[in-house]
């Protein structure tokens, strides 16, 4: 019975695993999936994928993963919910296209999936899934390296083609258990040095959120490079640092409530220059702002101090 198992586990989950998701996104998304490499130790219920690619229907790469490793938690089955002690994703890329204000790659994903699911099922099973809420998971461990994401915009009179590459994330303790918060932290580098890192608490079902965000880099870059046809100048330099604390609840019905407070920003050396001749217009040796509060459903917003400083 051992030799069984493992010859299962080692050698037949694997094959069937990547036929049968090949066979499913062929069907029911009109993509091509394929994998170079999978392989899973029964023992350890430890998962190893190496170069995956999902293809869509128009030809374009959708996502793309150079490693991945999972490890899966033995209790998974007392606890009722898949627990993954780490899920390590190494050079994970997602492509974005965006062909239209209404139209997506992402969202001809989704709308092919919807459509060759299956018959509606009956009103009272219906209600006993919603009631289910999430699928119940767990990951304590969440780590992106080198991750990166493309996005071709082709909604502007000159299309925008960029990639913001280098990413490290790194989450802890994510679960989609109902009423689950537990202290949880994100840390995101991206290749031009701007760095965004969070900590706080995270709830799923409901959607609830609370914590401390901190901005770091040359934010200004990023943001002008998808914006640079848009503006009539050019904007060169800048340095961001910011920080604030929020929290951030989806009600049933709907409704969005958010509040954050003591929101505190610094921009500095930023450069405003002609476009054509890169001739020097404006700069802004040092901005800060300070003690900045807003509320969503009061639609208010409170700001103790503005400075700007060497103009």
């Amino acid at each position: 019975m051992l030799g069984l198992y493992a010859a299962a586990g080692f050698l037949l989950l694997p094959w069937l695993a990547e036929r049968q998701i090949a066979a499913l996104l062929q069907s029911r998304l009109e993509a091509r999936f394929s994998v170079a490499d999978i392989d899973f130790n029964p023992f350890s219920l430890q998962l190893r994928i190496e170069g995956l690619d999902l293809i869509d229907a128009d030809g374009w790469r959708v996502v793309s993963l150079g490693q991945g490793f999972i490890n899966l938690q033995a209790d998974s089955l007392r606890r009722k919910a898949l627990s993954l002690r780490e899920v390590h994703l190494d050079a994970l890329h997602l492509s974005l296209r965006r062909y239209s204000s209404a139209d997506t790659n992402l969202q001809r994903l989704a709308q092919r999936w919807a459509g060759t699911a299956a018959p509606v099922e009956a009103p009272a099973v219906q209600a006993t899934q919603a009631e289910a809420g999430l699928f119940p998971l767990t990951i304590a461990d969440l780590r992106l390296q080198q991750a990166s994401i493309g996005l071709t915009d082709n909604v502007p009179a000159v299309s925008y083609i960029g990639l913001v590459d280098a990413l490290d994330i790194q989450i802890e303790n994510l679960t989609t258990l109902p009423d689950a918060s537990a202290g949880q932290s994100l840390s995101l580098t991206m290749g031009n040095g701007s760095r965004l890192d969070w900590r706080g608490s995270l709830s799923l079902a409901p959607l609830h959120s609370r914590g401390e965000i901190e901005l770091r880099g040359p934010y200004p870059a990023l943001v002008y490079d998808y914006l640079r046809e848009q503006l009539p100048v050019r904007l060169s330099g800048g340095w961001l640092e910011s920080r604030l604390s929020y929290d951030f609840a989806l009600a049933d019905d709907g409704g969005v409530a958010l509040t954050a407070s003591g929101l505190q920003l610094q921009l500095s050396e930023l450069d405003v220059r002609e476009r054509a001749s890169n001739a020097l217009l404006a700069r802004l040796p040092e901005l800060s702002l300070s003690g900045g509060d807003f509320d969503l459903r009061a639609r208010e917003l409170g700001l103790q101090s503005l400075r700007v400083a060497g103009v």
